[in-house]
Parts: structure tokens; sequence; C-alpha cells
């Protein structure tokens, strides 16, 4: 039998990827199915994300009634998914239904064409995050009676502790190719990924408000044409609780090829969407805000598919990757409940595990 032996190269290589590795990868005790961890600090109100080109149309609300039947998982602890499995990822229930989707009407076929033809995975391990906002948001600030629309989720840390740095890492969601990485005002640096299934089925994930380097992400800031982003950059804090490190970088390019659990950056509050929320017109932290650990340091993350209506070619349109589409809040987002549309985030799942789906 022939012996392998590491060569000095293959052994300084993998050594420096393992240095590259957040320390949070290497000690995750992530589960899967989980109770969503939810905040038990204050988070920030206001619109993240890039700056649309032009004003978000949201079409006429219509309320789902869930009709599907629920399947139940068992066992109910840690599962491990393979592509062979994906096509029968569907709604799981260990509780009752959430509550009811409430969908812009023109979009509703859209939502419920998605179905899980790969698995994804969700994109962090730090044990700390969980989920700050839904696919709608918590408040209704435009007076409608409904959430405003949010079309991402939001992931940051539920509690920080004194001179913690609100950061956590960042990861591909599933195998795919970065085709964008890109500064916006809004959403900051942004890293697009398209994946693609076994069957050809494309997805698109989206990581905005990332960090990129202090000196980078402070001289961006400092160009905004947002104009109390801009007086934050110029006169604001300079702690690298807020702002990052030079060594705290995106970790991919155009082009790349990833793959599922690759880390790719760090979460971070890049573009006037990111720390901006927390920040008044003279570029000074707004009275609830004052003393902030976080910072509005969170990862805002879109799920997209190409548009299947007619009339709408090459168009992509963000879902959500949990199927609620819920204005409830985040308790539609925990594990065990049941929700409508198809759900196809997993949580990273550890190498010891063996359970598969059973049905």
């Amino acid at each position: 039998m022939k012996k392998l032996i590491p060569t000095a190269a293959s052994l300084l290589i993998a050594f420096n990827l393992s240095a590259q590795r957040p320390q949070e990868e290497i000690q995750s005790s992530e589960l899967l199915y989980q109770k969503v961890k939810k905040p038990t600090m204050a988070i920030p109100q206001g619109p993240d994300g890039e700056t649309p080109a032009s004003p978000v149309r949201v079409g006429r609300l219509k309320t789902i009634t869930p009709a599907r039947k629920a399947i139940t998982l068992t066992p109910a602890q840690q599962l491990i998914v393979t592509e062979a499995d994906a096509p029968n990822m569907a709604t799981r229930s260990l509780t009752t239904i959430c509550a009811s989707p409430v969908v812009d009407e023109e979009l509703e076929p859209v939502y419920e064409s998605v179905k899980a033809h790969m698995p994804l995975y969700l994109p962090y391990k730090n044990a700390k995050a969980g989920v700050w906002q839904g696919f709608y948001y918590s408040w209704d600030k435009n007076g409608d009676g409904a959430k405003d629309l949010h079309a991402a989720i939001d992931y940051g840390k539920t509690s920080v502790d004194a001179n913690e740095d609100p950061t956590f890492a960042i990861y591909a969601i599933a195998p795919g190719k970065v085709i964008d990485v890109r500064w916006n005002n809004g959403g900051g640096n942004t890293v697009v990924i398209e994946h693609t299934a076994p069957d050809g089925y494309k997805y698109r994930s989206t990581y905005l408000h990332l960090r990129n380097g202090y000196d980078n992400d402070r001289a961006n800031a400092k160009n905004s044409p947002t104009d109390k982003y801009k007086k934050f950059a110029n006169n604001g804090t300079s702690s690298q609780l807020c702002w990052g490190t030079n060594a705290q970088t995106i970790k991919v390019k155009v082009n790349d090829n990833v793959q599922a659990g690759q880390f790719i950056a760090y979460a971070g509050n890049t573009g006037s969407g990111g720390i901006g929320v927390i920040l008044d017109d003279d570029g000074t932290f707004t009275s609830s805000a004052e003393g902030t650990r976080s910072y509005n340091v969170h990862l805002h993350f879109e799920v997209s598919v190409k548009d299947t209506r007619a009339g709408h070619t090459n168009e992509w349109v963000n879902v959500d990757p949990y199927g609620a589409y819920n204005h409830a809040g985040v308790d539609c987002y925990d594990r065990r409940q049941t929700v409508r549309s198809h759900a196809f985030m997993r949580r990273f799942i550890p190498a010891s595990t063996t359970f598969r789906w059973t049905w």
C-alpha cells in the first residue's frame, strides 16, 4: 500500500488556510433546528440595504391562508442534508402553523414557484448571532397598516459585551461563483454569488454592509453623498469596534468559485444603510444609540430567483428563504415553526452528524 506523505508546501498551505479561518468556525457548536436566537438588546430601526435606483413599489397586499399539509421531521435533532435530498426539502411541523403570510399579490406566483433545488445553508456560524429582522421589518413607518417591506433577512449578534467586536464571520450559503463585489452608498461593501443547482436552477445570494478594511471603508464613507454618513466618517468615532480592522477584508473576488461554508467576509455596518441608521443629521449618534455596542453591525442578506412571470425575462426577485412572508416579527423564523411556502435555509452541520431526512 502506498503511503501519502504530506510535503512541506502542502502543510504550509493547510496551516495558512487554518490561520485565516475565524476562530468561531473552529469552535462552532451550532445545532440544526435550534430555536431562533432573538436580540436581547435594542435593534436600530430604519431602512437598510442598497440605495434603490428608483422608489421601491409594493403592490396590493394579499393575506394567504396556509393550506399545505405540514410534514414532520424525525428525529428532531441534528440532520444531514445531501444534494439527493434537496428536491424533498419542504415545510416541516414541530409546533403550529405560524402567522399567515402577507405578500405582494403580483409576486405571489413567483413566491409559490420557488423550490429547494439544492441545499442552502445559513450564512453564519457564530453562536451569538440571530435574526434581527425578517422579510418584513418589525415596524410600519408609512402608516399603511402593514409592516414595511424589507425583502431581506438581517442577522446580527443578539447581545454584545463591553469591548466585544460586534462582527462575526460570513460564509457562502452554497457552492457558486462570485459575480459581483461592489461598493454601494446604501449597502456598503457587497458580495453577490450565483448558485447553480445540479438541474440548472439558479439562486443568487447577496451579502451587504460587509467590512473591507478600516482605511478603505472609512475613505469610502468620507466620500459618501449621504451627508450624515460623511460627517460621521470625518468627525465621529475612530473605534475599530465600529469600523473594523485593516485585516477584516473581503476574501473573494469576481469570478471566484466558492464552496458551501467558505469564509467570504466579516459582517459590518458599511454604507449609509448601515451605521447611518443610528446617526442624526449632524453625523452624531441618535439619542437612542448613545453608548451603542453593536454600532448596527449586521449582515443584510438577500436570496433571489429568476422572475417566472411573463414579460419579466432576466429579472430577479428577492424571496424569503424561510418561506415565512409574514408580518409577525422574527418568531416565524424559528425552525420549529411551520410555514406555508418552501423553506430552504439550513444550518451548517457538524461532520459527526449521521442523521438523514426521514418522512
